[in-house]
């Protein structure tokens, strides 16, 4: 079984989010925007991040590819150079997200598109995080989860979506 109970309760309710829809600002079940989404999931267990992915690359330690463990946030630089987009890491390369483009919270795999625009993870508690042998079970969970596919052509933040940088910082319960 899942031997992080935190780590499950984590991820539980990060996966219960999915199909809620995309908003650009967002930070409730009535929408989320990426950082909001993350924001709202680690604020029900108890952890406070800052509004935009921008500042949320700032919190934790920061954590190697190779080392990653369900709870760990996942930034991209999808425009620009700086941080624009974030996700949460469930295993076997697996993570959930807010995605603009995908209109809605989904699972996507850390590869292609995410993997060319990946650049660093950080751990924003020690609390959600179990062993290797622990995060075998993630893994596993992970794997039972189904992803949606990303054409290599398709931008899943398109132009027209703003940075959820410029966003509105105030909180929604």
């Amino acid at each position: 079984g899942l031997s992080t109970s935190a780590g499950k309760n984590l991820i539980s309710t990060a996966l219960a989010q999915q199909g809620v829809r995309y908003v650009w600002g967002g930070t409730s079940r009535n929408g989320f925007d990426c950082s909001g989404f993350v924001q709202y999931v680690f604020r029900q267990h108890g952890v406070s991040l800052p509004r935009t992915s921008r500042e949320q690359a700032t919190k934790g330690t920061a954590v190697s590819r190779n080392s990653l463990r369900a709870g760990d946030c996942l930034f991209f630089v999808t425009r620009g150079r700086s941080v624009s987009h974030v996700g949460i890491y469930i295993g076997n390369n697996r993570f959930v997200h807010a995605s603009s483009g995908g209109g809605r919270v989904r699972v996507n795999e850390l590869s292609g598109y995410y993997a060319n625009r990946f650049v660093g993870a950080r751990r924003m508690s020690t609390k959600f995080v179990g062993s290797e042998v622990a995060q075998l079970d993630f893994d596993n969970w992970a794997n039972s989860l189904p992803i949606e596919s990303v054409p290599d052509d398709i931008d899943p933040e398109p132009d027209m979506v703003v940075s959820e940088n410029r966003g509105t910082d105030t909180v929604a319960p």
